[in-house]
């Protein structure tokens, strides 16, 4: 996976080259923030501590999935679909919540 050295931060290292599909930010904890070009997910934004929550484009809810690995939210910059991943990987592999 290809990486780029201008996202940087004492929590995370080698994030990968957004797939340049929407926007993403990391905030100084190490939180990843991610607004996709997507038809299925409006945002998403993936804590050190594991917590991700996502808001879904047909949806005023936010939901919340326990225990994610910053490995999939690195992942999800990357990936060709959103909403594909959230469905094969984020959904049926994590505890959700409804806030």
């Amino acid at each position: 996976m290809e990486t780029n050295s201008e996202y940087r931060t004492p929590h995370i290292t080698g994030i990968p080259t957004p797939s340049g599909k929407g926007t993403f930010s990391i905030m100084r904890d190490g939180t990843l923030v991610g607004y996709p070009e997507s038809s299925a997910v409006e945002m998403w934004m993936l804590t050190p501590i594991g917590d991700m929550t996502i808001r879904y484009t047909n949806s005023k809810t936010v939901y919340l999935y326990e225990e994610v690995p910053m490995e999939v939210g690195l992942r999800l910059i990357t990936a060709e679909s959103v909403g594909e991943f959230v469905n094969k990987v984020i959904k049926p592999n994590y505890r959700v919540l409804a806030l």
